[in-house]
């Protein structure tokens, strides 16, 4: 382990408040560093060897990251433009095909009597209070059951692009109204999830 000197007062002083005695506050994340780099060679260690390989490709990620989220990720907003545009326009064609409107699509409720009581499906999965569930795992499971259905296979497509409309296309223009220019801050999530892939998060 690293060996440091200490002041003789570096201690946690709950009066003491940022911006005040920046020698202390230089000093105590300096320290910060090096203990978490500590930390981190010592559960190293301890991880099995894909654990490690996904850390390691982690690391390397760390100092592109920070720069993103320091300088921002531009975000091409005539693009964003063009996309909206063909999403909106793949809604549409799914929709006239199935012969409903979007909102049937989206509204849970009526896409579960579209299903079950107009299509005729059988439900395959239901919720807690034990009516039918039309969510996503459940769709998939209908759609390899019924042979693949084109009606199963076009609702699946709908609900896809809408929730990349959400997350890409309708965040990227929240983000840059808040903005006030077109590069998104977003904070990176190292190990954001279960899964341990990195995410971005902000509001």
């Amino acid at each position: 382990m690293i060996q440091f000197p200490l002041r003789d007062n570096l201690q946690i002083h709950l009066s003491l408040a940022p911006g005040e005695d920046p020698e202390y506050w230089l000093e105590r994340g300096h320290l910060d560093a090096l203990l978490t780099k500590d930390l981190g060679i010592y559960f190293y260690s301890k991880m099995e060897e894909g654990l490690k390989r996904g850390f390691d490709i982690e690391c390397r990620c760390i100092v592109p990251i920070a720069e993103s989220w320091l300088r921002g990720i531009r975000l091409n907003m005539a693009k964003i433009a063009e996309l909206q545009t063909k999403v909106a326009s793949a809604q549409k064609n799914i929709s006239t095909k199935l012969g409903v409107p979007p909102s049937v699509i989206t509204s849970p409720k009526q896409l579960t009597a579209y299903l079950f009581s107009e299509k005729g499906f059988r439900p395959k999965v239901f919720t807690p209070k034990g009516a039918p569930s039309a969510g996503k795992e459940a769709l998939m499971e209908l759609y390899y059951e019924n042979n693949q259905d084109p009606t199963l296979r076009a609702i699946m497509d709908f609900k896809n692009i809408t929730t990349m409309k959400s997350k890409f296309l309708d965040g990227a223009e929240k983000c840059t109204k808040h903005n006030k220019h077109n590069y998104s801050h977003a904070t990176p999530r190292l190990f954001g999830t279960v899964t341990g892939r990195m995410t971005y998060s902000n509001k």
